[in-house]
Formats: C-alpha cells, sequence, structure tokens
C-alpha cells in the first residue's frame, strides 16, 4: 500500500514539474496567457467538486443574455490569441462552457477511480433528429470550417443542449437543488418587475399619452435588454413559478409573500404591453381554468378578489386601447408582416431542408427594400419561421416531435402522480414551463438562448428527480 501511494505521489509531483516547465517555456517564447489559462483551469477543476454552485451560477446568468463578454477588452488575449480578440458571447453561454468542463473532470475522476459513470441525456434521439435537419439543412457547407452555419450549429443548437440539458440532468439530482433553482429564476423575474416598476414613474417609454414598464441601463448597461419584449419574457416564466411556491407554502405568512410578489410581477408583465406576454399569459390561465374548474368556483374568486378582477379588466381595457391605436403597435406590426413574407418566400426556394440553420439574418440583410424601411437585418419574429426557413418542415417536424416528447413525458408523469399532491405539483409546474417559453417564442426572436433553454431544462430535470424519488446527491467523490 506504502509503495503505491509514494508511486502515485511522485507521478502527481512529476506532471506538476513537467507542466510548470512547459508554462515557463511557453511565456519565454510565446507569451504570458499560459498562466491566465493555468488559472482557469484550476478555477475549473475546483468547481467540478461544487457542481450546483456554478449550476445556480448558470441559471442566474441565463435570462441576462444582453450581458457580453468581449474578448477583446483583455490584452493578453488580444496579443496571443488574435482570433479569439474578435469574438464575444453573453455570460452565461462563456459560463456554460466552464460547466461542461467542470462536469467532464468531475466523470473523469470518477472514471480513474474506478466509480461507474451515469450520463444523463434527456431526450437524446428526439434532439439529435433535430440535429439531424439542422445538418441537413448545410448540404455542402457542413465541410467548410469556415461555414457560419457550421459554427451556428455548434453554438446555438449543441452548446445550449449540452450545457442546459446534459449539465442540468447530471447535476441537480435532489429536489432541493431543483427548488433553488426555480427559485433564482423567480429572483431574476422579480428583479425584472422591479425594474419595469420603476421605469412606470419616471416616464422611460412614454409615447401617444402611453406608458409601458420597460429596462434601462444600470451603470451604461442593459442587463435586461433595451426593449420591453426582453422584460416580459423572463416575467412571464416567473408568473407560475411564484403560483407553484404559493401552493407549498407551509405558512400563512409564506402564503402571503408569494402572493404578493406573485401578483406584483403579473401585473408589471401585464404592464410591458408586450402582445407575446399577454398571449403568453392568456394561454396558460386558460390551460389552469380547463384543469381545474371543477374545483372552484370563477364567481366566488371573482367575489372574493374583486379588487384583483377590478385592476384586471382596467389593464384589458389598457392594453386593448394601446394595441388599437398605439403607432408603435403599427410599427412592430409592418415588421413583421414583412419579415414572415421574407421567410415565406425563403421557405418555397427549399421547403424541405431550408436555407441553411443560422442563414435567416444574412438573407434579411440582402434585401435593399427591407434595409430602407427598417434599417439592419432581424432575425425571425417566431420559431416557427425560422425554424420552417433555414430548416426546413423537416426541421419542424423534428422540432415538434423533440417539444411533443417533452410536454408528453411530462402530462404522463403528471397523470401517474395521483397519490402524491407534491410530485403533481412540480410536473404540473413543469408543463407550465415549457408552455411558457414555448408559446412565447411564438412571436419572438430569442429562442436559442438561456432564457429559453434553462427553464425547458428544469422542467425535463423533473421527470428524473420526482421519478426516482430520492433526495440524496448523486454528484459525490
Amino acid at each position: 500500500m506504502s509503495t503505491i501511494t509514494i508511486h502515485q505521489t511522485g507521478l502527481k509531483l512529476g506532471a506538476f514539474l513537467g507542466a510548470l516547465i512547459f508554462m515557463s517555456i511557453w511565456t519565454y517564447f510565446y507569451g504570458p496567457a499560459i498562466w491566465y489559462l493555468a488559472g482557469i483551469a484550476v478555477g475549473v477543476y475546483a468547481l467540478s467538486y461544487r457542481l450546483e454552485w456554478g449550476w445556480y451560477v448558470l441559471v442566474a446568468l441565463a435570462p441576462f443574455i444582453h450581458l457580453q463578454l468581449f474578448f477583446n477588452r483583455f490584452a493578453v488575449v488580444a496579443n496571443d490569441f488574435p482570433w479569439l480578440a474578435s469574438m464575444n458571447a453573453p455570460l452565461a453561454d462563456v459560463w456554460a462552457v466552464v460547466l461542461i468542463s467542470a462536469l467532464g473532470i468531475f466523470f473523469l475522476r470518477q472514471f480513474f477511480s474506478g466509480q461507474k459513470i451515469s450520463l444523463r441525456a434527456p431526450f437524446l434521439f428526439f434532439f439529435s433528429l433535430f440535429v439531424a435537419s439542422a445538418v441537413l439543412s448545410l448540404g455542402g457547407q457542413l465541410f467548410s470550417v469556415q461555414s457560419l452555419g457550421v459554427k451556428y450549429l455548434a453554438h446555438f443548437l449543441l452548446l445550449f443542449y449540452l450545457g442546459y440539458f446534459i449539465v442540468g440532468a447530471n447535476i441537480v439530482s435532489s429536489v432541493n437543488i431543483w427548488r433553488q433553482s426555480l427559485g433564482i429564476l423567480a429572483g431574476v423575474g422579480f428583479l425584472g418587475a422591479f425594474m419595469g416598476f420603476m421605469s412606470l414613474p419616471l416616464g422611460l417609454w412614454a409615447v401617444g399619452g402611453f406608458r409601458r414598464a420597460v429596462p434601462f441601463a444600470l451603470g451604461g448597461i442593459f442587463p435586461f435588454g433595451d426593449q420591453h419584449i426582453f422584460l416580459a419574457e423572463v416575467i412571464t416564466v416567473a408568473v407560475p413559478i411564484f403560483a407553484y411556491f404559493y401552493s407549498e407554502a407551509k405558512t400563512l405568512m409564506q402564503k402571503k409573500f408569494y402572493a404578493v410578489t406573485g401578483i406584483f410581477v403579473l401585473l408589471i408583465g401585464l404592464l410591458t404591453l408586450s402582445r407575446a406576454a399577454w398571449v403568453t399569459l392568456a394561454v396558460m390561465g386558460v390551460v389552469w381554468v380547463a384543469l381545474f374548474w371543477r374545483k372552484f368556483s370563477l364567481a366566488g374568486i371573482a367575489r372574493k378578489y374583486w379588487w384583483l378582477v377590478g385592476i384586471l379588466l382596467a389593464l384589458v381595457g389598457y392594453f386593448t386601447y394601446f394595441i388599437s391605436v398605439s403607432s408603435a403597435v403599427a410599427g412592430s406590426n409592418t415588421t413583421r408582416w414583412m419579415l414572415t413574407d421574407i421567410a415565406w418566400r425563403m421557405f418555397l426556394r427549399r421547403p424541405w431542408t431550408g436555407i441553411g440553420v443560422g442563414s435567416f439574418v444574412p438573407s434579411v440583410g440582402e434585401s435593399y427594400a427591407f434595409f430602407l424601411d427598417f434599417g439592419g437585418p432581424q432575425d425571425a419574429h417566431g420559431i416557427l419561421q425560422k425554424i420552417g426557413t433555414e430548416q426546413g418542415m423537416i426541421g419542424v417536424l423534428a422540432f415538434v416531435g423533440f417539444i411533443g416528447a417533452i410536454i408528453w413525458a411530462l402530462w404522463q408523469a403528471y397523470r401517474r402522480a395521483q397519490s402524491d399532491v407534491v410530485v403533481r405539483r412540480a410536473y404540473l409546474l413543469s408543463i407550465f414551463l415549457v408552455m411558457a417559453v414555448l408559446v412565447f417564442q411564438i412571436f419572438n426572436t430569442q429562442y436559442y438562448s438561456g432564457k429559453f433553454w434553462a427553464p425547458l431544462a428544469l422542467a425535463v430535470i423533473s421527470l428524473y428527480i420526482f421519478k426516482s424519488g430520492s433526495n440524496q446527491n448523486r454528484l459525490s467523490s
């Protein structure tokens, strides 16, 4: 035993000295960047022992897709890695890469220690079909390293599946971690609602006598983006989470807290005057009523919460009048119809395989008429237009199959959990999380972002942790 221990210690010492010599030689000939990389490597290795902490950070960063990391701001990168200096990415995406690496180190440690490796890959078959449709859309571009489509496929499809589905399913191994992740998303939604609330008296968006809740800059940075729809997207995910926490609350004080906070977030979401948010919230409301209409009386609720009904009716009137007369709405409609027309024309060019994943925005940029009317090119205002144009009908069917498989699995799990109210509530929330992001993205452009994938991943993760019924943390070594 002692001989083996000495041998392992000597091996580790030799590896350390070898790495130190290599780094010194690199520094002499190429520059100091290797030391920064070594520091990052040490940090990633340390993170592999506390993966749940890294997951919490990823969930917190996921809604802030406008917080970008520009690598050219680091002199050592610009000097030693000029190819990297031209790149930028949301902080959430960069952190996803870090967390993927940390999870890889965790599994390597398990492998070398002789432990059994169990890798969860949720709905891999259906996602592979969707990726295959993206590859098919590229055609000859697939073998070009410089292909925009290949880079788009790697970043916006593979990275998000790995960074949220694979990472999340293998880190979130207990109900406690899952609920804390939900709490983080709800907290971000509340922060967004509070920012929107502050924007109202300041009149940061006041056109034609109308005001709407909008995000704004803090220190020159727009954490939630610079448009109302970005704020509304975060809020629509938070609303069902607050409803879930309300149903799970054990004390009257907790119930009051979640009720007041949830109603506040809901009202500010409506005051963004985002049509996508209103439709999403309406669809979730209709589904909820359809599921539980036998268990309550709408008339009774209206009598008990007459003040909330009055506020909602006033907001409905305000919203209806706004979309009827607002020039901003008219301009948005014109843009959407123009993009939809462009999407349809491009779809007809290659209706089955599409024009190539990642090609929509460059193709819009070639439209001189769109440039004259609206300025720079924009992405498709809807996930179906996006996928239909870029990946054709095969891509649309593959995406419907992927999302449909998730919804079907959650619905079946919800129906099976008849005797366990806690589990039924968790599955019901998961269904509403999928609904929130999916309905919103029918009208939006943020489908390939953490805003979409983080709630979707948490919904899928519930199938693992509640099915097993175990609260033990599987990730320990």
